[in-house]
């Protein structure tokens, strides 16, 4: 990875998977003693969810998406599905549907980049240009650049550094390439050719 060569030195650590005491007192944390927490807490113990919930991001996601509508759905994509539709929304639940949607095919498209050229982060100007036919050949009235930032700042999805975008977790990465993936007629196909691929 192009990034790990500015961290030389730096000693790599890898979160443990939490246990059930763990994850008890990280939902009672987020929630406090009120009735949620505790709803919660049975819902986590579908085998599916309680799989997911052992991972500290994904509990996180659980708690945001619980506190925000109180469905989680029974597995990994139906979470994903209802976490990316908080973000897409933002942060500061100003998004229009329109705007919910140009995101969103903008993320599957930038997804599905990184997943063909087998990579992390793209530069900016490679972005731009992705998001330049998303917004009707400047038609909008945000340039690429402005449309990335707020992509970014607004939804925490993906994060810059340095002139180069990524998005903030694996997860999301995959999420939006499968949803990619599944509007394409060889999808099918290409899914199961990046299955052999190990980061995937």
């Amino acid at each position: 990875d192009r990034r790990e060569e500015d961290f030389l030195g730096w000693t790599l650590l890898s979160i443990a998977p939490l246990n059930q005491e763990r994850i008890e007192k990280f939902v009672s944390m987020w929630f406090g003693e009120s009735d949620k927490g505790i709803e919660l807490l049975r819902k986590i113990q579908s085998p599916r969810i309680s799989e997911l919930a052992t991972r500290a991001f994904l509990l996180a996601l659980i708690c945001l998406v619980f506190e925000d509508d109180r469905d989680i759905g029974t597995n990994r994509s139906s979470l994903y599905e209802q976490s990316t539709l908080y973000l897409e929304q933002s942060r500061l639940k100003t998004a229009t549907n329109k705007l919910r949607e140009l995101r969103r095919e903008v993320l599957k498209e930038i997804a599905l980049r990184f997943l063909q050229l087998d990579c992390k982060e793209l530069d900016e100007q490679f972005l731009s240009a992705i998001v330049y036919g998303a917004l009707n050949g400047g038609r909008e009235r945000k340039s690429p650049k402005e449309f990335l930032e707020e992509l970014a700042t607004e939804t925490g999805l993906l994060q810059n550094y340095g002139g180069y975008y990524g998005f903030t977790h694996q997860s999301f990465q995959e999420y939006y390439a499968a949803l990619a993936l599944k509007d394409m007629a060889n999808g099918k196909d290409l899914l199961l050719a990046y299955c052999q691929v190990p980061q995937w």
